[in-house]
């Protein structure tokens, strides 16, 4: 039986991550799953003050817009550090690239 719901378990996971991977890198994938729409705001302000104290990169997929608009005013918030990019494969050269997109420049629906 557990003590906590799964979002606080996932939470939890993800500081210690975070920690643990001092002066380097951590890869969330769907960082929205679990994470009530009320509380999205609240993570971001916390992985972006740790990231800054523990400096790591952190990068996060996501399908959410709502998760997408969350992180685009908290990345405002704190000297607009964030970003967003699409991977993709070029069609000709067959290898993968990035694009990086305005913060705001594209809509994605829920």
């Amino acid at each position: 039986m557990a003590l906590f719901g799964d979002a606080l378990n996932r939470i939890a996971n993800i500081i210690l991550q975070l920690i643990d991977n001092q002066n380097g890198i951590l890869l969330i994938d769907e960082i929205e799953n679990g994470i009530h729409h009320s509380k999205r705001k609240d993570l971001w302000r916390m992985l972006f003050s740790l990231s800054i104290q523990f400096k790591v990169q952190i990068f996060a997929t996501t399908h959410s817009s709502n998760m997408q608009q969350v992180f685009t005013e908290i990345s405002e918030a704190n000297g607009d550090i964030g970003g967003f990019f699409e991977f993709t494969r070029h069609i000709k050269t067959n290898q993968i690239t990035s694009i990086r997109y305005n913060k705001g420049s594209f809509i994605v629906s829920d």
